[in-house]
């Protein structure tokens, strides 16, 4: 019994763990980059909605050299470097959307747009009210009833200021004598006049680079032809013209005897006598040729 008990445990297990394997994929593919001003309402906004959806979230400041950009690693704020930032270079999973986040009159730096290398698409919301920011962003990553709810409290709002469109809300959500009058009243278009996309250039398609392909049959090396070289020819004694007769001397000459002996002196190597404990220079050793025997 404890055995069988032990296994279904084990087998329950395996199945959360593999659900929660396949419910981190999707997490990671469809992260958005949420880029908002250094103000601190708009913060916590996007705050509490990285807590709840995929969120890459970049603080920014503008300067007039550069806007000073901090990226939230969930625990803490880091700087990133501009440079970082254009080449796509300071996360681990690229953003498939961004969302940049602007001051009513005072736009974003442009260099805070991606360039479509690392980045697919985006959207401007030129608006840090609060309001206006729960409205629009909770449209975008389309928030459940219950994230609406949560919302409202946390901010002080209505479900109709932050949800005018009423949107994942049905009728069982109101009592019978409200529900009527709510969806009669739904706004589709408010606010969003301060939502735009964003003008992100795709990358250039790499064009594939063709080889053209060798001849199956490569042709004979060229060689120069070898020279023919004719072998003499032996012409007998009896063609060649003699004029006089030729008397040739029968004394046989013995190549194999020798040269008489020289004597040659050994001349022996003067013995130098070296002190390997003096001070002074050890003197040139005396080049001797003995002579060859």
């Amino acid at each position: 019994m404890f055995k069988k008990a032990l296994l279904t445990v084990l087998v329950l297990l395996g199945a959360i763990s593999l659900y929660a394997q396949e419910e981190e994929i999707p997490w990671r593919q469809n992260i958005t980059m949420l880029v908002v001003p250094r103000e601190p309402l708009a913060i916590q906004v996007a705050q509490d909605i990285s807590r709840r959806y995929p969120v890459l979230l970049v603080c920014y400041q503008s300067t007039p050299a550069e806007p000073v950009l901090h990226a939230w690693n969930g625990k803490s704020w880091v700087p990133v470097a501009t440079a970082d930032y254009v080449n796509g270079t300071f996360f681990t999973h690229r953003p498939r959307h961004a969302v940049i986040v602007e001051a009513e009159g005072q736009p974003a730096p442009d260099i805070l747009i991606p360039d479509g290398t690392w980045c697919e698409s985006g959207n401007r919301l030129t608006s840090t009210d609060t309001r206006v920011m729960i409205h629009l962003l909770g449209r975008y990553f389309d928030f459940p009833y219950r994230y609406w709810m949560q919302f409202s409290k946390r901010y002080g709002y209505t479900l109709e200021e932050i949800n005018p469109a009423l949107i994942n809300v049905f009728w069982w959500h109101y009592r019978a004598d409200e529900a009527i009058a709510a969806f009669k009243a739904r706004d589709f278009d408010l606010d969003m006049d301060k939502w735009f996309f964003l003008d992100i250039t795709p990358p250039e398609p790499i064009e594939p680079v063709v080889i053209k392909a060798e001849p199956e049959t490569l042709p004979p090396a060229e060689t120069p032809a070898e020279e023919m070289i004719e072998e003499p020819t032996e012409i007998p004694a009896e063609a060649i013209p003699m004029d006089d007769e030729v008397t040739v001397d029968e004394t046989i000459i013995d190549v194999t005897e020798t040269a008489p002996e020289v004597a040659i002196e050994e001349v022996a190597a003067p013995v130098v006598e070296i002190n390997p404990f003096s001070t002074n220079d050890i003197p040139a050793a005396e080049l001797i040729v003995l002579p060859a025997e």
